[in-house]
């Protein structure tokens, strides 16, 4: 299926800022960027798979 690979990716990237934060290993400012950009990645792979 297209797109679930991404979308995978996303949400591990996404769940890496958030425990990051959450141990103090990078800045409130870091894992926000980052969990902007999983969570850009995740839209893109969802936005492929509902493409026929």
């Amino acid at each position: 299926m297209k797109g679930s690979i991404r979308t995978i990716v996303g949400l591990l990237i996404t769940f890496g800022a958030v425990g990051g934060i959450e141990t103090d290993s990078a800045t409130l400012l870091q894992g926000t960027m980052m969990a902007l950009v999983g969570l850009a990645v995740m839209a893109s792979g969802v936005a492929a798979m509902n493409r026929r």
